[in-house]
Formats: C-alpha cells, structure tokens, sequence
C-alpha cells in the first residue's frame, strides 16, 4: 500500500520553516510559469521544436491566518516597496516521496488577500522565481537536518 504524510513535508522561505499550512489538498502548488517546450508545424507537416532557457516559476502557498510566515512575506513587500528588496529563496522537500522544489531570485507581486470573520480563514501568497526548479524521487537521505542540508546544496535542473 502506498502512502502519504504533509508531515513529511519540509518547506523554507529564506532558511525560515513555513508552518500552519491551510486545509486542504492543494495547500502548496509550484509549477513553471512558460512552457519548456514549443513548438511550430510548417506547410509540409514537418515539426520543429524549440526547448527554450526559461525557468521562471511561481508557487501558491496556502497558511492559516494565524501562520508566522504571513508576517515574514508582509515584510518582504514592505520592504521592497521601502527600497529594501530581498530576494526570496524556498525550498521544500517531501522526506517519504522525494520530492524537491527549489526556487531562486524570487518576489511577492501582491499582499495575499486579507480575509476576517468569525472562523479561522487563510491566506494564499503567489511567489515567483526567476529559476524554479521542481524535482521528483531526486534523493535519499534521513532525518531533518540532512533533509534540509540537501535542498539547500542540491544542484538540480
């Protein structure tokens, strides 16, 4: 039987865990922003591709409305539009499948929605990268530490 665990789940903003996800099956999406591949058909039939350098990406995160990293990813926009730009590094690694996301030079666009009422609601925050790298079954390692020590030396396209 195969099997899978959010606990498992390891995910860094600037060496910062992110930590009180949001409910629900979709509370982390990462994907390439522009195709890897094109392609073009001429008159005769013939199809020529074209793999194109850009590894642009962005990731949908979803957290409660009571998670740290909200006011870690207010303060990037505040200080950006403060003339303080930092640029944003994530990481996540699933220890059980092997998973690995790794995104560089990365920016907020926007402040995540601001939702209050009588429940807990969350917030979702859009991240874009100018590399995102998106990596299945790419190592074995155990515990923690040797988790993280990999995502943050892994050298993967």
């Amino acid at each position: 039987m195969n099997q899978y665990s959010i606990d498992n789940v390891t995910a860094l903003i600037n060496g910062v865990r992110v930590e009180d996800f949001a409910e629900g099956d979709d509370v982390l999406v990462a994907q390439r922003i522009n195709d890897a591949i094109t392609h073009k058909v001429g008159a005769d039939g013939q199809m020529t591709i074209a793999i194109s350098p850009d590894k642009s990406g962005e990731i949908i995160l979803k957290v409660m409305q009571s998670s740290p990293v909200n006011f870690q990813l207010y303060s990037f926009i505040q200080a950006a539009q403060a003339g303080n730009f930092t640029p944003i590094v994530f990481q996540m690694i699933d220890s059980q499948l092997q998973d690995i996301i790794n995104g560089t030079v990365g920016f907020i666009p926007n402040l995540a929605p601001m939702t209050r009422g009588q429940g807990v609601n969350e917030n979702e925050w859009r991240l874009v990268f100018e590399k995102l790298y998106i990596k299945g079954g790419a190592i074995t390692v155990s515990g923690v530490g040797a988790i993280v020590g990999s995502v943050l030396g892994a050298q993967i396209g």
